[in-house]
């Protein structure tokens, strides 16, 4: 059986004010054509199809654009996706029990009833059953709500208020406070994870994968050293950081997420990376789909795919007459600047100038990691200074560009402060 495996669309992002749109459309082409390339059984997106929680028309017409090509040009694909943490669960599982029908599984809740279990997709081929098990983002307020429904009934209690207020009144009355079994604490994204996956009867017989987006990493390593990408949403203390052990008896495990193209825990635990740059901090990555090949039990390959942006993120920091004189190869693509001149410069020259040159720049910062050699001399400059000349003068340090109506209301400002004095 063969899987493709994609993640962190977030459609209607945007980039320092830039619509992807025409990006999103573009590298979708690129799936869609691998996709007819490789004829991979199913396709599975692990979360944050969206970037936002109410996603614009814009990201929505986006997305039904994709899937409907999809499903008219590959019609036989099996498309599964799961909500992330920027998604909306409700709105992900919207059309859950309709989409089914025409092999669309959009998972947008994880479970929270008793009677619910992981959704379960199974396919066939030559070697067997594969069991998809697809997991949405969780939180533990999430579970929590299951767990104590479920020691409700294990305690014969007729509801999960009664077993709330039997605690509350065990522990007022007693130095000696009752507390959950261990077995129904869900404290931690760990312990979250970990109730949900004791709930499934998982034959380990057969071949497994799971679709999970969530923040894990092997129990061995450090969540702070981990290089994570700006746009990514990080916790205060890595509180959701979750031990990539816990899903050790899946074949494969289609993680989101992470944004930058990582080996979680050996060949088969993997994050693919979002399918376009999202952050400068993505500067010169390279993007990817993986491909997997399902044999039998216990044989199995990941082939990565490289997907080519429409333009790449790139960062150049060099002196300004470097920046303005060379790199011709970045016009084209979106490029944040560093300007490294240890000395003041006409910054609103500059930036016009910079931004012919380059008709997708994000921004432009100064290094300013230099000191002033002579500082009484600066002093003096600046006394002998006209107070709109000092105003250009922060400004240019700042990096701030005034056009001419700007400049004009700038000046009236100035004589209006003067006038008052």
């Amino acid at each position: 059986m063969k899987i493709f495996h994609l993640s962190d669309l977030h459609i209607g992002a945007r980039l320092f004010q830039r619509d992807l749109s025409s990006d999103h459309d573009y590298i979708f082409d690129q799936v869609l054509e691998e996709i007819k390339k490789h004829q991979p059984d199913a396709l599975v997106i692990a979360g944050d199809i969206f970037d936002k929680a109410i996603p614009s028309a814009e990201a929505v017409a986006t997305f039904n654009r994709f899937v409907s090509r999809l499903k008219k040009e590959v019609p036989d694909l099996h498309v599964m996706m799961i909500s992330g943490n920027h998604d909306n669960n409700e709105r992900i599982d919207l059309f859950r029990d309709v989409l089914c029908y025409e092999k669309i599984h959009m998972i947008g809740k994880a479970p929270n009833k008793p009677d619910q279990r992981i959704e379960k997709v199974v396919l066939q081929d030559e070697f067997g059953e594969v069991n998809f098990y697809l997991l949405p983002f969780v939180r533990p307020s999430m579970v929590r709500p299951l767990a104590l429904s479920e020691y409700a009934i294990a305690a014969n209690d007729k509801t999960e208020n009664e077993t709330k207020s039997k605690i509350r009144k065990q522990n007022a009355e007693s130095d000696q406070p009752e507390l959950i079994p261990e077995k129904y604490c869900v404290s931690s994204y760990q312990q979250a994870l970990q109730y949900l996956l004791n709930r499934e009867e998982i034959d380990l017989s057969k071949r497994n994968v799971i679709v999970s987006h969530q923040f894990y990493l092997p129990a061995s390593s450090k969540a702070d050293q981990l290089d994570r990408c700006d746009s990514e949403i990080k916790t205060i203390g890595n509180i959701d950081r979750i031990d990539a052990e816990l899903l050790d008896g899946f074949d494969y495990v289609a993680l989101g997420h992470i944004h930058k193209p990582m080996k979680c825990k050996g060949e088969n635990i993997r994050y693919c990376g979002s399918p376009i740059p999202l952050s400068v901090s993505e500067s010169r990555q390279k993007k990817q789909i993986l491909m997997i090949d399902l044999h039998e039990k216990g044989n199995q390959s990941v082939t990565s795919i490289e997907l080519k942006p429409k333009r790449q993120v790139v960062k150049l920091s060099d002196l300004a007459e470097n920046l303005l004189s060379k790199y011709s190869e970045y016009e084209n693509d979106y490029v944040s600047v560093e300007i490294t001149d240890p000395v003041d410069l006409n910054m609103s020259d500059v930036n016009d100038r910079l931004r012919l040159k380059y008709p997708y720049l994000l921004d432009i910062v100064r290094k300013t990691d230099y000191r002033r050699e002579n500082h009484e001399e600066t002093s003096e400059k600046t006394k002998q200074l006209s107070p709109m000349e000092l105003c250009l003068d922060f400004a240019g340090i700042r990096s701030i560009a005034f056009d001419a109506e700007e400049l004009n209301l700038l000046q009236q400002a100035i004589n209006e402060a003067w006038m008052e004095e």
